[in-house]
């Protein structure tokens, strides 16, 4: 159900993860970048009653940029 992919999305950006993009076709798909997939799968499981599980959909690098180490003053 397209609606429930947008409350989906919405609620997963809200909780602060990472969505790339969600292609809408004879389903929805919701492609979210995450470390832990076991929390996503937990929150997925909580925001549908257990009726949507994730699927891996391969692996990326992302670039994470260093905390400066440099103080004012």
């Amino acid at each position: 159900d397209h609606s429930e992919a947008g409350r989906i999305e919405a609620e997963l950006r809200a909780a602060g993860y990472r969505v790339e993009g969600v292609t809408y076709g004879a389903k929805a798909d919701i492609n979210v970048v995450v470390e832990d997939v076991e929390a996503l799968t937990d929150f997925v499981a909580h925001l549908t009653s257990g009726t949507v599980k994730p699927q891996a959909a391969g692996t990326a690098v992302v670039e994470i940029p260093e905390e400066s180490t440099l103080r004012d003053g």
